[in-house]
């Protein structure tokens, strides 16, 4: 019983932790600059000028980190009992 506390703690922490991250990538992607300087490099210099491919690569990296809150997610909620085994599976 325990186990299974810790386990559920774990995956709901790892849903919010990646839902932050997905939130700022986001804010970037939109057009934001706060924080933008701790990315650093070439990326800073893409997601500064703008353009159609900072943008791909912006909502591209939002959606990747959305999946992974919902793989999270999908590891202690019902429906995500059956996703989860086809998700982990095939990965």
């Amino acid at each position: 019983m325990q186990r299974q506390r810790v386990l559920r703690a774990t995956a709901y922490g790892s849903a919010a932790l990646a839902l932050l991250s997905a939130g700022v990538s986001a804010y970037w992607t939109a057009g934001g600059t706060a924080l933008l300087s701790t990315v650093g490099g070439p990326l800073e210099a893409l997601a500064r000028r703008g353009g159609t491919t900072a943008l791909g690569l912006g909502v591209g990296t939002t959606a990747a980190k959305l999946a992974a809150v919902a793989l999270s997610l999908s590891l202690v909620r019902p429906l995500g009992r059956r996703l989860a085994r086809r998700l982990v599976t095939h990965a």
